[in-house]
């Protein structure tokens, strides 16, 4: 096995992992989506105003687990797909996700979409965090889209939102419903 490391930082509060370019963001969703490291209990931190094309967490068994600082910067996505569950962090467990701003676009003809978390397992923390996205649909009926989280997933979920906004959009083409601000569906 080829292990991919963060290069900078060693995962704790006061000397977390640096995400300071969109090949560190890579690098960064390789490990989550191929199993390497969910970074369960660790801190990962943007330094950064980044362009990404690539989604974290590709199911719920490889998702996110620790806590991401954006600290200020912004993540700029542009995502087209027809796969279900498009955002910047597609699956989530007991995550946080704090000081991060999310711009750009998202066209999706499935559901689940969202500017910041797709869908969230566990517990999840979001402070002071903007979503800017705009969110193009062509899915036909339920979406369930939402400004900053799609939907929570399984039993004992909880979503704690704090100074947090979206002030991106949805614009729908095949009569797309249940698209929500800030959450598509509890």
């Amino acid at each position: 096995d080829v292990f991919i490391t963060i290069a900078y930082g060693k995962g704790t509060e006061k000397n977390p992992f640096i995400i300071d370019s969109a090949d560190e963001w890579d690098r960064f969703v390789n490990m989550v989506n191929s199993g390497e490291d969910s970074f369960r209990g660790e801190y990962v931190k943007l330094t950064s105003d980044i362009s990404v094309s690539r989604m974290m967490g590709e199911s719920d068994v490889h998702s996110f687990h620790g806590t991401f600082d954006g600290a200020g910067h912004t993540l700029t996505v542009d995502f087209n797909t027809s796969e279900p569950r498009t955002a910047p962090f597609r699956h989530v467990l007991n995550a946080t996700i704090k000081n991060l701003t999310v711009t750009g676009t998202i066209t999706t003809s499935a559901q689940f979409a969202a500017g910041i978390v797709s869908e969230s397992h566990g517990s999840l923390r979001l402070e002071g965090c903007r979503s800017s996205v705009t969110i193009n649909s062509s899915v036909q009926g339920d979406g369930t889209h939402g400004g900053l989280v799609s939907r929570l997933s399984g039993q004992d979920n909880n979503i704690v939102i704090a100074g947090c906004v979206f002030d991106g959009s949805f614009a729908t083409t095949g009569g797309t419903t249940n698209c929500g601000g800030f959450i598509g569906y509890l």
